[in-house]
């Protein structure tokens, strides 16, 4: 595999690719979408994905291609290899039983990282920094649990983590990181952004079975048309005085409130994850990122994101809950992120 990423052999590459299940969609709608069902696929249907993730996850096709092409003709070379951690830090591209980690170059001069997961001899997914700079790099190797070849390359000194900002009632400005943990480090690189499309990437969708008539809080999403009762449906939990499960459409709006310019960092904990055992019950994940929101509409209401290895699983917009009371609760040995003092 090594021998393949220094070469730039992209037959050799592609023949390396192990692909997985995948759920596809008839109609993909923006970043972050399913990939698109072939002919003759059903929407929902199942197919074969290469998983990678570079600003936003990608899928096979022309877009994996043409990445593919690109990445192979920058010189690279190697920085470590490792066992990496089997407690998942990010769950956008599977985990393999070895990480190698490189350092390309574009044709610019700019340095880039790259990890690629190997599991039983074949890739099953790789990670591109999003933009130029070795601390990705960094990143990329936090989740180390045995060196197979140490770190190669000296890389220069990290640029510090802002001191903590002044007491205040608004919080930490979104360029704030927790420096530990990626999961939440990523999610935050996307409200950073601003961009609506970015942050709905970061949305974690799962299947419920839609309902033909109402049937109270939470409301599962209503049949299409031709679809009977119970059909799967892929929903993302947004939770306010009430709870709903809105579909990859009725979504993008929770995406546009995260993108206010207004919001802040107000603390950011972990907690004992859970998967939801009954329609009613929504996903918690291993941290949770509270947001303050000091100028916006409703102003000074907190706002918390679940989150699991750099996925959003729900969104909590409160019920006129300030990030203050969101947090009260929370011990302190739980804080990755203290709020504010």
């Amino acid at each position: 595999m090594v021998d393949v990423l220094v070469r730039g052999d992209v037959s050799a590459f592609n023949s390396l690719l192990d692909e997985l299940p995948e759920p596809c969609a008839t109609n993909p709608s923006g970043v972050g979408s399913p990939p698109p069902c072939p002919t003759g696929v059903p929407d929902g249907g199942t197919i074969n994905t290469f998983r990678y993730i570079s600003c936003e996850r990608g899928y096979p096709g022309e877009q994996q291609r043409e990445v593919t092409e690109r990445i192979l003709k920058q010189k690279r070379k190697l920085y470590a290899v490792f066992q990496p951690q089997p407690v998942t830090l990010f769950t956008l591209i599977p985990k393999g039983e070895y990480s190698l980690i490189f350092i390309s170059e574009t044709a610019q001069g700019e340095q880039l990282g790259e990890r690629y997961e190997v599991r039983g001899g074949r890739l099953v997914g790789m990670w591109l920094a999003c933009g130029p700079g070795l601390d990705t790099v960094r990143r990329m190797a936090e989740d180390v649990a045995n060196w197979i070849v140490p770190p190669q390359v000296a890389l220069p000194t990290p640029t510090p983590i802002p001191p903590t900002p002044a007491a205040g009632p608004d919080g930490y400005p979104l360029n704030r990181r927790t420096g530990m943990v990626p999961g939440p480090d990523i999610v935050l690189d996307a409200l950073e952004s601003r961009d609506p499309l970015r942050i709905q990437a970061h949305f974690t969708f799962y299947p419920i079975g839609c309902v033909t008539s109402p049937t109270g809080f939470p409301q599962p999403p209503f049949c299409e048309a031709n679809q009977p009762s119970g059909t799967p449906v892929q929903v993302f939990p947004v939770l306010g005085c009430e709870g709903s499960f809105q579909t990859r459409e009725q979504a993008i709006p929770a995406a546009r409130e995260l993108a206010d310019t207004s919001i802040r960092i107000w603390a950011i904990y972990q907690q004992t994850p859970r998967t939801p055992q009954a329609v009613y019950e929504f996903p918690l994940g291993s941290q949770v990122v509270v947001l303050n929101r000091p100028g916006g509409f409703p102003s000074g209401q907190g706002l918390a994101l679940q989150v699991e290895g750099g996925n959003i699983l729900s969104v909590w917009f409160g019920c006129g809950t300030s990030a203050a009371e969101m947090v009260e609760d929370v011990a302190a040995s739980q804080l990755l992120l203290a709020p504010p003092r």
